[in-house]
């Protein structure tokens, strides 16, 4: 089972020993038992087991925590959070998504340019699961067989892609390890994202710096 729940309080009792740092939010919801069948309600969707185990400890949650100092961590890491979407809010975001590229290819918009035609590609196929404050989101791509997550970047259109599309993990389960070692950090993702996903070692070599 993926508890992402005690996963986030485990970070929570690492950040308090840092008196400079603010948890500004925590907030788990319990599961819901109707979380698989919205899930499955989704259409043309293969959804991951993961997923599924997700939601038997949470419907939703939310955990931000910021460094006023930018001190603690580096300046390059002083805030960090998600907001787990819940399952209805998945689907509904997904339809979005879907629905705006359909109204792109409609009526022609800019497909030639890279953003655009990064969007086309790939919004009808990834899976919005954790919300950024800034619009961005970490997804599945229900087209690699590991169900990998990706970060979508939401203005991805505007001079994108830049890093819309990076892999930042292998899939659900290695995101929530990889992640919370870092303390769930936000940031500029290619600081600490290589090949294969998230490396929290170099969050510590650059901390160290």
């Amino acid at each position: 089972m993926l508890d992402l729940p005690a996963a986030i309080y485990g970070v929570e009792k690492i950040l308090v020993h840092y008196p400079d740092i603010c948890i500004q939010t925590l907030e788990i919801v319990p599961p819901n038992p109707k979380a698989r069948m919205v899930l499955n309600s989704i259409p043309d969707t293969e959804i991951p087991q993961e997923l599924f185990q997700l939601f038997e400890t949470t419907e939703r949650c939310s955990f931000r925590w910021i460094d006023p100092s930018k001190k603690i961590f580096c300046g390059d890491f002083y805030y960090g959070g998600f907001t787990l979407l819940s399952p209805l809010e998945i689907t509904r975001q997904f339809h979005e998504f879907r629905e705006f590229v359909k109204e792109i290819v409609k009526n022609g918009l800019d497909q030639e340019e890279a953003g655009y035609a990064a969007l086309v590609r790939d919004w009808p196929y990834w899976l919005p699961i954790f919300f950024f404050d800034n619009g961005d989101f970490f997804c599945i791509d229900m087209r690699g067989k590991s169900f990998p997550v990706v970060f979508l970047e939401h203005d991805v259109m505007d001079g994108g892609p830049n890093l819309h599309g990076l892999r930042i993990a292998s899939d659900l389960g290695k995101l929530i390890d990889l992640w919370s070692q870092v303390y769930f950090v936000e940031c500029d993702w290619s600081l600490i994202v290589e090949d294969s996903g998230i490396n929290p070692q170099r969050f510590f070599e650059r901390k160290a710096n």
